[in-house]
């Protein structure tokens, strides 16, 4: 099995009962750090809701962050549009697949990755996105 493309947990994780957000399905954590490694040097820091990369603390929006935890926990498997959509904006949003666009393109700016060749956020043509390791 491939260790690259595995999702894994660094930090102690200690669930208070509660939710990040409404309807988020992320876990709160208490004054732990909970961090999950999508790459290289780069981190998906649960408690702040940011990526770290390089040591450097790149912020995210909300939505920002919620379809980067989605695509992490599926890293490296295609995940469909309609399922990013469903998971940032909630099961009956009136989202659409030009605000999912606007969102990938923002977050593939966050993540240092290029817009126009992408090398770590890859669209997969009529079924949606798949993420790959973030390296240098």
């Amino acid at each position: 099995m491939n260790n690259k493309n595995k999702c894994v947990i660094i930090g102690k994780y200690k669930p208070t009962g509660k939710k990040a957000g409404a309807e988020s399905g992320i876990p709160m954590v208490s004054n732990t750090n909970f961090k999950i490694a999508v790459g290289n040097n780069c981190f998906l820091d649960l408690n702040f809701e940011t990526l770290i990369r390089d040591n450097m603390v790149i912020s995210l929006s909300r939505t920002q962050f919620r379809l980067l935890y989605y695509l992490v926990q599926h890293l490296g498997k295609p995940v469909k549009s309609e399922e990013l959509i469903a998971y940032a904006w909630g099961e009956f949003s009136t989202s659409k697949l030009c605000d999912l666009y606007v969102y990938i393109n923002r977050l593939r700016q966050r993540i240092g990755d290029d817009t126009a060749k992408p090398k770590f956020l890859l669209t997969i043509r009529n079924i949606g996105y798949i993420l790959y390791p973030i390296s240098d």
